[in-house]
């Protein structure tokens, strides 16, 4: 199916298994083979929902303690909800701000976007204990 996964051993210990493309099926969290500052990064499709009416609407990202965030707009997707076309540069024309804090996405706009729906990819490290 395309799904390519691996793991590598290090002094004979075998560490977890590792996406070099996740598949993204929305809400499920994939580690990858990427590294940001020698952490794992993991990879997340969320859904957004409805975009909200010229003010700012948070979601949870659901991935426990997030250290670092980045949002991937080149995977990420906007379209009307009632179709499901893509109006990708006219919804995103509209949207002001985009930030990721205390485990949340946060967008905000300056119309009323009720009627597009969102799917932000966001790629993250996580706390260390």
């Amino acid at each position: 199916n395309g799904l390519v996964a691996m793991r590598f051993q290090n002094d004979g210990v075998w560490g977890e298994w590792e996406y070099a493309n996740p598949q993204m099926e929305y809400g499920t969290e994939y580690r990858t083979t990427e590294r940001w500052q020698r952490n794992a990064v993991y990879y997340k499709l969320v859904s957004f929902g409805n975009l909200p009416n010229a003010t700012t609407k948070s979601v949870p990202i659901g991935a426990g303690e997030i250290d670092w965030a980045f949002i991937d707009l080149s995977k990420s997707w906007v379209g009307n909800s009632s179709d499901n076309s893509t109006n990708r540069a006219t919804c995103l024309s509209k949207v002001t701000d985009i930030t990721i804090e205390q485990g949340q996405i946060s967008i905000t706009t300056n119309a009323d976007m009720t009627g597009s729906v969102a799917y932000i990819a966001v790629k993250y490290t996580k706390k260390t204990e």
